[in-house]
């Protein structure tokens, strides 16, 4: 992808106020600060707290991952369930094969997710369900492989 692009892509998917107009996406992802309102306390998750909807979920790589998706997004955006970013924290809160957990490095988890709303904006209709059935059938997007390698990604790594 090119970077003027995904830049592009980027600002639509999450505001100016979340994403600094900085950020070089083709580099490691860059974790921005933004306004306190975006954040959730113990008491003000965005995510349903109910036993049905977490059902199976592990409460500490839930907490965990929603404090690092809340670097890059708000809880406005995340509490509306048809969100291409609440679709793709659901997806690698429950159904992601790549087994991430509460030792990933949050910069790893925000490029998987950046990747994965992609994903669900451009293709808002898919059941993703369907399409990660087999998650090591190929490098599709969604695939238990590494996001790099999903076909059509390319990822620059600096050292």
């Amino acid at each position: 992808l090119d970077r003027g692009v995904v830049n592009d892509l980027l600002t639509e998917l999450f505001p100016p106020s979340v994403i600094d107009s900085s950020l070089n996406t083709s580099l490691s992802p860059t974790l921005v600060p933004f306004d306190d309102d975006a954040f959730i306390s113990e008491n003000d998750r965005f995510f349903p707290t109910t036993d049905e909807a977490v059902n199976g979920v592990d409460k500490e790589w839930k907490d965990y991952l929603s404090d690092v998706i809340l670097k890059v997004g708000n809880k406005k955006v995340l509490r509306d369930f048809a969100s291409p970013q609440r679709r793709a924290f659901d997806w690698m809160l429950k159904d992601d094969c790549m087994a991430l957990g509460k030792d990933t490095n949050a910069e790893v988890i925000i490029q998987r997710y950046v990747v994965a709303t992609l994903f669900f904006s451009f293709n808002s209709d898919v059941n993703y369900e369907e399409i990660t059935k087999d998650c090591y059938s190929g490098k599709f997007w969604l695939s238990g492989f590494h996001e790099c390698e999903w076909i059509g990604i390319r990822c620059h790594h600096v050292a």
